[in-house]
Formats: C-alpha cells, structure tokens, sequence
C-alpha cells in the first residue's frame, strides 16, 4: 500500500506540473484571444466608424491609395489574430482535458480491486477540480456582439427650386458593433462591482469562488485526515454540493439580463460559449462525483469499521 502511495505523490506531482503548463497556456492564449477581438469590436464600433469622415466617403471613393488601412481591414487582422489564438487555447484546453482523463484512469489503475480505489478516485478528482476551477474563472466563458453587417444610413432629399433629388446615402462595409463584451468570471465580478452592482457581484463570488474553494479545500483535508471526525466539516462537505449548480444559474440570469437590456430593433445579436464555461461546468460535475465518491468510501469505512 505504501508503494501505491508514493507511485500516487508522485503522479500527482507530475500532473500538477503537466496541468499548470497547460493551464498556464490556455489562460495567456484565451486572454489573448479576448484582446484582440476586443481590438475588433472597437475599431469597428458604431461611434468609431459613423465619427470617421473616411468611412462617408469611402462608399463614394476609392481612398486605398490615399489612408491608411481602413476600419475594416483592421478589424480583419485583428479578428485573424485572435482565431490563431483561441485555437491555440482550444489546443492546450484539449490537453489538459486528456491529462486529466489520463491521471483518473492511472489512479484508478493502481488501486483497482482495493478497498480505497473510491477514496483515491475522489482524491484525483478534487485535483482535477482545482484546476478545471482555476481555468474556468480565469478564462474567457462567454462573449457577446450587437451589430450590424453592411449598415446602410439612406439620405436622400429633394432640393426645392431646381427640382432635384440628392442621394447622400451611404453603406459602411463589413461590420459595424454596437456592442461587445468578452468576459471571464472574474472579469464580470470586477465589472459587477466596479458599477456598484453588490448584490449579482457577490452572488456569483460567492458561488463561483468562494463555496467552491470551501468544499474543495475541505474535501481535500477529509482525505488527508481521515480519521478527524468532525461534523462540521461533514456537513459542510456533503451540503455544499447542493449549490453546486448555482454559481451557473446565477451567471446565466446575470448573462440573460445583461443581453436583453441592451438590444434594440434592427441589430442582430451573437453569443458564443468559450473555453472557460466548458472548464467551470465540467469543475461542477467532476466535483459533484468526488463528493458521491468521497460520502462511499467514508460510508464503506464505517462499516468497515462497524464490522469489525
């Protein structure tokens, strides 16, 4: 047994190593990713482009030899840039999620047929939850856009006397935002409470940081003392599992609520799940199995013990 201890340390140690590169990688590449499509939604913001003379006369005249790049040849490179880097950050995403499969099934191989196989599964799954929980609130989780793809401005009128109609109409090539936000979960709760919003600010802190730190951190100490007794921390362990889907419900109606309080007629809407949502929702799940896990074996232990 004390073999399978040391052969489980030492695995332990490499994964942590093996997850903090990748961990480390998927977070600069996913806030990368988020700078430059930031980048995009403000050179092509709707205030940007209607304030800019050359976008008027654009429609009218080719001014290529004459600027710059335009708005939306800068738009375009930006918006390149960050597909090179989200793919960059799905890559080690998918790393990290096969390391983390790779070190479940190695554990699982080593205390095949034993009695504690549930214990040490539960162990290696509360590893694998701190470091789904760390990529999932740290990276991007969701962006969204309100815009407006070859925005036409009609402006026609007669002119009176000469019996003339003027057309001034103009139409903004490529894309035009109105709105855009790419957000972490850290980065909502910062928003939420640097607009004095305390209330969902400490909602999805509390759900989404706090408890969940708690009932890792005590479901890791319940593992490393066994033979501690206290109720509390039973009790703590085993009922906050209960709310573990709330910090996803709480960012969801935040999300919700966000979205719709900013849409307006004739503007098309897009919302994408990124890298961090699928990290925090498998986090909820994976440590949903570690505390069933974890309630068994300490329930097999008593019996055990019972028995005896």
């Amino acid at each position: 047994m004390k073999s399978r201890k040391i052969t489980l340390l030492v695995l332990t140690v490499i994964f942590l190593a093996a997850a903090a590169f990748l961990s480390w990688n998927v977070y600069k590449n996913g806030n990368e990713f988020k700078k430059q499509r930031t980048e995009q939604a403000r050179v092509l913001d709707s205030k940007q482009r209607l304030t800019d003379w050359k976008e008027w006369l654009s429609d009218k005249f080719d001014l290529g030899n004459l600027f710059d790049r335009s708005n939306v040849e800068k738009g375009a490179e930006a918006e390149g840039e960050a597909r090179v880097f989200y793919t960059e950050a799905v890559f080690h995403a998918w790393l990290l999620a096969g390391i983390s499969v790779l070190y479940f099934l190695i554990t699982l191989f080593i205390y095949r047929g034993t009695t504690f196989l549930c214990r040490y599964l539960s162990f290696s799954l509360i590893i694998v939850s701190f470091v789904f929980l760390a990529v999932g609130v740290s990276v991007p989780m969701m962006e969204i856009g309100f815009f407006s793809d070859m925005l036409n401005i009609p402006i026609e009128f007669d002119v009176p006397y000469i019996d003339k109609h003027v057309d001034l109409s103009t139409k903004f090539q490529g894309r035009m935002y109105f709105l855009y936000h790419n957000k972490s979960i850290l980065d909502l709760i910062y928003v939420l409470f640097s607009n004095n919003n305390l209330l969902v600010g400490t909602a999805i802190l509390l759900f989404s940081l706090i408890m969940p730190i708690l009932k890792l951190g005590l479901s890791l100490y319940q593992f490393l003392a066994p033979k501690d007794k206290s109720k509390f921390i039973g009790f703590v362990v085993q009922n906050l599992g209960k709310w573990s889907m709330a910090d996803v419900f709480v960012v969801a109606i935040f999300l919700g609520y966000f979205s719709f309080q900013n849409m307006s007629t004739g503007v098309e809407s897009e919302t994408y799940p990124l890298v961090g949502l699928w990290f925090f929702v498998s986090f909820v799940i994976i440590s949903i199995i570690s505390s069933m896990l974890l309630k068994h074996s300490v329930k097999k232990q008593k019996d055990t013990i019972i028995i005896n």
